[in-house]
């Protein structure tokens, strides 16, 4: 079972990790690699490459700096953004028009509100990416912008990404829509935090099913493997429960 971290659980786990001896620049330096492996992945190489890296003020932002870093020492020609002065939007566009990928390091699961500002406009450009002439793939660091890192609900604009990275552990706001829907293909990034094992939430897989299920013989009948329980429905709303027990 894959474990899922709320955002509040994910921070208390980074506090964790720092006080038992990893730096958070250590933490930021990992982050920034896995970032940068997942661009590249998505490039599908690095000869000729052009990346556009938006940064925000926050852990995101400095991720995304460590991964142009990284990117720029393999051969990608990095453009880098900072949120914390208002963006040149004429240049922004020229560069996000010849790009092949683009990076929202801008906000993460701890975000709360709408994006508005240069946020919003870079939000909206991930809606707008094909023009019939040039189109270009969106890589999120953590969760898109924009997106409730506990509900996966978002409050006007947010980042539509082809692929999401995020550390340590899946978030509810990447797998509830439409937070779901705009991470793209998730990534799941080991950087060294450390999970308690007593974490409550979970992503049951197809493995997890596999070992409930117990394996059949041939001469199996329907009491052999024991009954089936239905737990489902809620008050006043019980009928597909029940046609599901009577269906078993």
């Amino acid at each position: 079972m894959q474990r899922v971290l709320t955002p509040s659980e994910m921070a208390e786990a980074d506090r964790r990790t720092i006080d038992a001896g990893t730096s958070f620049d250590v933490l930021v330096e990992r982050a920034g690699r896995a970032l940068a492996r997942e661009v590249l992945a998505v490039l599908g190489g690095a000869y000729g490459k052009r990346a556009v890296i938006i940064c925000g003020p926050g852990n995101n932002g400095a991720d995304g700096l460590v991964a142009s870093r990284v990117l720029r020492s393999r051969g990608v020609r990095c453009g880098v953004f900072a949120l914390t002065s208002p963006l040149d939007r004429s240049a922004v566009a020229r560069e996000i028009q010849r790009c092949d990928v683009l990076v929202d390091a801008m906000f993460g699961t701890g975000f709360r509100g709408a994006l508005d500002g240069d946020a919003a406009w870079i939000a909206d450009q991930t809606n707008q990416r094909s023009d019939g002439l040039h189109t270009f793939r969106v890589v999120a660091v953590d969760i898109p912008s924009g997106v409730h890192g506990l509900t996966g609900a978002t409050l006007g604009s947010a980042v539509s990404a082809d692929r999401t990275v995020t550390f340590g552990a899946a978030k509810p706001g990447l797998l509830f829509e439409p937070g779901r829907g705009l991470c793209g293909a998730l990534t799941v990034a080991d950087i060294g935090i450390e999970i308690s094992e007593g974490t409550l939430l979970g992503l049951v897989d197809e493995q997890d099913v596999r070992n409930w299920i117990p394996q059949r013989m041939a001469n199996d009948h329907k009491w052999a493997l024991g009954p089936v329980m239905v737990i489902g429905g809620s008050l006043g709303m019980a009928g597909a429960p029940r046609l599901s027990a009577a269906s078993a």
